[in-house]
């Protein structure tokens, strides 16, 4: 992930959030979903760092959504022994982000992460 621009691959993952599937916007952005997801299986740090850097730039229900659905779920559910620690002392002082793992799914999330998971989370949207 050499040369890898967070806040670019940020800017561009909250654009196709918005635009119309098919315009052009959504066309020219898609690549930031497709880099979020490998990100996601990938180099499961530099996806942290990416959701929090989306998290920084739009803190709106559409993206913390987005985010719930898609990276954070998969995130958890190949990586999160490796991160449950810190999100856990994250959400002490981030509501958002207690938020945000509200709204995740369990899906392939083992049970162990999962119920970590459920004790650290608020009610969502």
């Amino acid at each position: 992930m050499k040369g890898l621009n967070l806040r670019e691959l940020a800017e561009s993952w909250i654009k196709i959030h918005y635009a119309s599937e098919g315009s052009a916007e959504y066309s020219d952005n898609f690549w930031a979903y497709n880099q979020l997801s490998d990100l996601c299986y990938d180099a499961p740090e530099k996806c942290f760092e990416a959701i929090e850097m989306i998290r920084s730039l739009d803190n709106s229900d559409v993206i913390l959504s987005n985010l719930a659905a898609g990276p954070m779920e998969d995130l958890l559910s190949n990586h999160g022994e490796l991160l449950i620690g810190r999100i856990e002392k994250s959400v002490e002082t981030d509501s958002q982000l207690r938020k945000l793992l509200g709204a995740v799914w369990q899906n392939s999330i083992p049970d162990s992460i999962w119920k970590r998971i459920q004790a650290i989370v608020s009610p969502s949207w």
